[in-house]
């Protein structure tokens, strides 16, 4: 599960088409058991209430992930002011790190010269926009995805757009450790205000320091 977090939350690059120069994405999270064994059911059940979303503009970046119960993270970056931080709460306290920024540069995703990409000419519409079907496979890894043409935004900084697919993901799904999870696009807004807060790159007073964060 712990590769399944860190796949949402640091795998997406997003294409170019119509591009968008700023706005809101939030993607709602079904989580489904595919087995029924008491460990798999009570990971489930703590899962319940996933969400992410994601806000951009121009040079800046933030994506905020809920897994259930278990923790929140904020991730926040201003490339004009090569600044990056991260946000976490949980049961164990409130945790803030400075990221550094060559680190997020190494890990933009790229094409995959191994991986197999199955389309297919099903469609459906999410949120009034035309989809259509695909299934990305890496390293034995399978993922389902539903993307449009129809949106597109200019940033490397969020892992939920794989250059692989070709378009805009409004939903994607894979299963891991007996757990089929499903993102869908829920909310979509163009344009923003209130940026300074938004994308703000200062850690909170109440947020603890991690060695992370020290050492920078």
């Amino acid at each position: 599960m712990k590769n399944l977090c860190l796949l949402l939350v640091f795998s997406v690059s997003f294409l170019s088409f119509s591009q968008k120069e700023e706005g809101y994405f939030q993607y709602t999270a079904n989580v489904q058991p595919t087995d029924t064994s008491a460990e798999t059911l009570q990971r489930v059940s703590m899962m319940v209430g996933s969400k992410m979303e994601i806000y951009f503009a121009k040079d800046l970046a933030r994506l905020d992930f809920k897994m259930g119960q278990m923790f929140t993270t904020s991730i926040r970056i201003d490339r004009k002011a090569q600044r990056a931080i991260s946000l976490s709460s949980s049961k164990a306290g409130d945790f803030g790190a400075i990221l550094p920024m060559d680190a997020l540069n190494e890990n933009t995703p790229k094409i995959d010269t191994n991986a197999v990409l199955n389309l297919f000419d099903e469609e459906k519409t999410i949120l009034g926009y035309k989809c259509k079907k695909a299934i990305l496979i890496i390293g034995g890894k399978s993922t389902t995805y539903w993307y449009t043409n129809e949106i597109a935004i200019s940033s490397q900084d969020f892992p939920i757009l794989d250059p692989n697919v070709p378009g805009f993901p409004m939903e994607f799904s894979s299963i891991e450790e007996g757990v089929l999870m499903s993102y869908k696009a829920s909310n979509i807004i163009f344009g923003l205000e209130n940026h300074d807060v938004i994308f703000s790159t200062v850690i909170p007073d109440e947020f603890q320091m991690t060695p992370q964060a020290n050492e920078q």
